[in-house]
C-alpha cells in the first residue's frame, strides 16, 4: 500500500500492506466508502489471492457484504425477489468499494494504530478525486458508511465527488450498529426522525439499483 509522507503513519515502523481490492467488473455503477480497512482484513483481502473477475464481495466478511444484508432485511426483501438478486449483482460486479482511512487500523492499536481523523482526511484529500476520476465516479451512485465519512464530506460540500446526483449517507453497516441512533434498528417508532431518514434514503438507492 502506498504511504503518505504529509501522513504521520509514514513515520512509524515500514509494514507491507499488500491489500487490493480490484475492480470486480469495466461495468462500475457506484461506489462504497467505508471507514478503514481493519487489520483483519489483511490476509483474506491480500494479492495475489484477490485478483479482478474471480471474487465476489458476498463472499467475505466485509462492510459490502454487511450492507448488502442489511438492505435485504431493512427493505423485507426475500432471497430470491427482483429487488434481492439486483441488490447483489450491484454489489458482486458493479459497485467499487474504497476506505476514508485507507491504511489498516486496530481499534486497540495492536499491531496497527488506532482510528484517526486527522489521518484519514489527510488520506481522503490526496486519493479520493484522483480515485473519482480514475473510475470516472461523477455519474455513480455513491454510497458513503458512517458519521465520519458522513463528516468529511459534510465539510467539504463542493468536493468532486459530491457532483454525482446519486450520493447516500447510511449507517456503518457493522452488526454493532442497531442501536437508538443512526443505525439500522427498525423497531423504533415510525415517527423515529432517523428511521424515516434511513427509510427514504434506502428507497431512493433501490431505486436508482434496480432501473
Amino acid at each position: 500500500m502506498r504511504r503518505c509522507a504529509e501522513c504521520d503513519l509514514d513515520n512509524q515502523q515500514n509494514r507491507d500492506h499488500p491489500i487490493c481490492i480490484p475492480l470486480p467488473s469495466n461495468d462500475i455503477k457506484g461506489c462504497i466508502i467505508s471507514r478503514d480497512p481493519t487489520s483483519a482484513f489483511i490476509e483474506p483481502w491480500k494479492e495475489p489471492i484477490i485478483t479482478k473477475g474471480n471474487f465476489k464481495f458476498s463472499n467475505g466478511e466485509v462492510p459490502p457484504k454487511w450492507l448488502c444484508k442489511r438492505i435485504q432485511s431493512f427493505m423485507g426483501f426475500t432471497p430470491d425477489s427482483v429487488e434481492a438478486k439486483k441488490l447483489h449483482t450491484f454489489f458482486d460486479l458493479n459497485c467499487y468499494w474504497t476506505h476514508f482511512h485507507k491504511c489498516p487500523t486496530d481499534k486497540h492499536g495492536k499491531g496497527f494504530p488506532q482510528f484517526s481523523y486527522p489521518n484519514g482526511k489527510i488520506c481522503a484529500d490526496k486519493w479520493f478525486e484522483f480515485e473519482c476520476i480514475k473510475y470516472d465516479l461523477n455519474d455513480k451512485i455513491l454510497i458513503l458508511l458512517g458519521r465520519d465519512v458522513e463528516r468529511y464530506f459534510q465539510e467539504r460540500p463542493d468536493h468532486p465527488l459530491l457532483k454525482s446526483k446519486y450520493v447516500f449517507f447510511l449507517p456503518h453497516p457493522s452488526a454493532a450498529n442497531c442501536g437508538k441512533g443512526w443505525s439500522w434498528n427498525k423497531c423504533k417508532s415510525p415517527d423515529d426522525p432517523d428511521l424515516i431518514k434511513l427509510n427514504e434514503r434506502l428507497t431512493k438507492l433501490m431505486a436508482c439499483i434496480t432501473k
